[in-house]
């Protein structure tokens, strides 16, 4: 077994939600109307996804640009990911 030198970075942890959770979470921060009115502005597959996905990946392309798009930072995404993980 080889140790990871403290200079190296190693990959961060995948963070996932149900969509209950994440929903949740965003009306807990303030964002849902805001995630729901962009959702609303974008063509039918990404109205789909947001509907129908049963759980969401930090890392999918759907969130990324979702993110992207309303100006979310990388640490914003983290705090929603890690609100929603926390939601039984």
């Amino acid at each position: 077994m080889t140790q990871v030198a403290m200079t190296e970075r190693l990959p961060p942890p995948v963070l996932k939600a149900s969509a209950r959770q994440l929903r949740l979470a965003m009306n807990a921060l303030g964002l849902r109307d805001e995630i729901e009115e962009y959702v609303a502005s974008q063509s039918r597959d990404v109205q789909d996804s947001w509907q129908w996905t049963t759980e969401f990946d930090m890392n999918h392309p759907f969130v990324i640009g979702c993110a992207e798009q309303l100006n979310k930072s990388e640490a914003e995404l983290v705090a929603l990911f890690t609100l929603a993980q926390g939601i039984e």
